[in-house]
């Protein structure tokens, strides 16, 4: 079997055991009759499923069959239906009764063409019936199933376009198991509404956890880092975590050159896990520890040369006591984090006041000896928030390998005096036409090695379009559901919904 098919058993399968195990009690779901299902889905149609319990239990008592509704009057059916809102989903309803009645002798139909023509019955809810009733392979594709197959399969064109639709309709059906097809639609719509939810999905608890291409790509795990920078950081964690997860068992390794191999760790990591962890002999030398030594042992070297955090290590090593690594190391640290300052240090106070060689010599303002760093490079950047209605165009990758993975918004590096012909720029590769133009302010974003000063404009599209790059379409409500980092959520706060 090959790891496509493979892949695939697996996501039935863990799905299925999955809803078994945790599906809510719902009173639809003790039923297999095509005319319950189809009210429940009508109700719960923009409305919540804890609201939709009592409505339904309530119209069910009054309205048992099909020909029931049928045979009701238009004022009774609304007045049941009265505080659920969207009165037109009873009229259609209602309507539909009288068609599965007179057109279909008051069997509900099970071939697509035929029930899509009923009132109010568009391709989620015909297959959400035909699948849960029937055991037939027609998806239900709703918001949830959305959201699940566009992490599953890390689909990164917008859900909002009918081809994206279109494409997770085309997957959900060629996933559905057969004879199990109701439970297969009914399991997507739970893991949506339970765990792959839009904001901060609970990954750590979903049956598609191995599965999940969103979740191995760090998508989400993006999110959680968001404001805190260096997203480099965040992705080789995540890389590093499937690599201990797939090479070492799950169980984090004790040998240095093995923990070395792990994204994203480097010596100073990897002595502070293994010290720390494993009261192993292996130093952590970082900026603290750096300073701390270079003033203890009056080491007078730049502490930015290899050469010269090699000493340090050597000392640092030679110097941790057995079965107390770990303490020695968080010592080191909280000593270089409180008392052995940059600048000022407090030497009074210093457990080491006798034995720091820097003080006895006089030179502990002078230590460690660094070479500067060079400046940021100024850049003068524009930014284009491109609306239509009352959505605004969001970007993936806006800078290539920079701020990798994450959200913004187009822009480029221009000249200053030259903004007009940098917003046409962006405009144009973009492909959008704009109506409008206005620029709404200036920010500044200070990365390690460049000095945003970015300004920013307001361009209203014609229309809303698909452009070279992935993008999506987004309302102010959906923002929480984008990893925007803090360059980009300064140029957010200033958008006027």
């Amino acid at each position: 079997m090959d790891k496509q098919a493979t892949t695939k058993k697996e996501i039935q399968q863990n799905l299925l055991h999955w809803f078994d195990k945790n599906k809510r009690d719902l009173p639809w779901r003790k039923t297999k009759d095509p005319y319950k299902i189809w009210v429940s889905e009508i109700m719960l149609q923009q409305t919540r499923v804890d609201t939709v319990i009592a409505y339904y239990n309530r119209f069910i008592e009054s309205f048992p069959t099909v020909e029931d509704l049928a045979a009701a009057d238009e004022q009774d059916v609304l007045k049941h239906w009265q505080g659920l809102g969207y009165y037109s989903r009873a009229r259609n309803l209602h309507k539909g009764a009288q068609m599965v009645r007179e057109q279909f002798g008051g069997e509900f139909p099970k071939e697509p063409d035929k029930v899509k023509k009923i009132p109010g019955i568009g391709p989620y809810t015909a297959g959400a019936i035909l699948s849960i009733a029937f055991n037939l392979p027609y998806p239900a594709v709703d918001g949830n199933v959305l959201r699940v197959f566009s992490r599953v399969f890390a689909i990164k064109e917008d859900i909002a376009q009918p081809q994206t639709v279109k494409l997770i309709q085309q997957k959900a059906a060629a996933y559905m198991p057969e004879r199990h097809e109701g439970n297969f639609t009914e399991a997507l719509m739970e893991l949506g509404a339970l765990i792959c939810i839009p904001v901060s999905p609970l990954c750590l608890t979903c049956p598609l956890f191995h599965q999940c291409e969103a979740r191995l790509q760090g998508i989400h795990v993006l999110k959680h880092w968001q404001g805190l920078g260096y997203y480099s950081r965040a992705r080789n964690l995540h890389k590093g975590a499937q690599m201990v997860r797939e090479q070492f068992g799950g169980e984090f390794p004790k040998e240095p050159d093995k923990v070395k191999k792990i994204p994203g760790i480097g010596p100073y990591t990897a002595g502070a896990i293994l010290s720390i962890a494993f009261n192993l002999p292996y130093p952590a030398v970082d900026g603290n520890v750096l300073r701390v030594f270079s003033r203890v042992f009056a080491i007078k070297e730049d502490i930015a040369q290899p050469q010269t955090v090699k000493l340090i290590q050597q000392k640092a090593a030679a110097y941790m006591p057995e079965r107390h690594e770990g303490n020695f190391t968080e010592a080191l640290m909280e000593l270089g984090a409180l008392i052995c300052i940059p600048v000022s240090p407090l030497c009074l106070t210093c457990p080491l006041f006798h034995q720091c060689e820097a003080r006895l010599q006089g030179i502990q303002d002078e230590l460690p000896v660094k070479r500067k760093k060079a400046k940021p490079r100024p850049m003068h950047m524009v930014f284009c928030i491109i609306g239509c209605g009352t959505e605004i165009l969001i970007v993936q990758n806006p800078f290539g390998r920079l701020l990798k993975g994450m959200w913004g918004f187009p822009g480029q590096e221009g000249s200053t005096g030259k903004d007009e012909e940098t917003v046409e720029r962006i405009l144009t590769e973009l492909g959008i036409a704009a109506a409008g133009v206005q620029k709404w302010g200036t920010a500044r974003h200070i990365f390690t090695h460049m000095d945003w000063d970015m300004h920013i404009y307001r361009c209203e599209a014609e229309s809303k379009q698909a452009v070279g790059q992935p993008h999506r379409w987004i309302g102010k409500e959906e923002t929480d559901q984008y990893p925007f980092p803090k360059v980009y959520q300064k140029i957010l706060s200033r958008i006027k919904w």
